[in-house]
């Protein structure tokens, strides 16, 4: 029966074989020298893009501000007035407010505030 341990010999050399990359090199519009097609969705965008998180708010009924709420409070309200959730996420992407007993619900993308 074969072992799962690990074997007690190490076939790697003591010398580290990895190319060290000096990052100068890519910062100063170093050349790309892959020489496939790029296979990427976005061909030439390179750098990551960051999102910013949706932003929720509720107005409820015996207030007239809009206070922020997080996702799992937004959703556990939702799902106390409706049976599935999921339409009516769809809605509030869409821009619309979302009125239950508790309050009115809305969601704000990019920090544009629609207040």
């Amino acid at each position: 029966m074969p072992s799962i341990y690990p074997s007690d010999t190490d076939r790697r050399s003591t010398a580290d074989r990895r190319r060290v990359y000096d990052l100068d090199y890519f910062q100063n519009g170093g050349i790309e020298r892959r020489k496939e097609k790029e296979r990427r969705s976005r061909a030439g965008v390179r750098e990551m893009t960051w999102y910013e998180m949706p932003l929720y708010y509720v107005k409820y009924h015996e207030t007239d501000d809009w206070v922020e709420i997080s996702e799992l409070k937004l959703m556990d309200q939702l799902y106390q007035s409706f049976n599935k959730v999921t339409p009516v996420i769809k809605e509030m992407l869409a821009g619309k407010e979302i009125k239950t007993e508790h309050g009115i619900y809305k969601l704000i993308l990019n920090g544009n505030d629609q207040s």
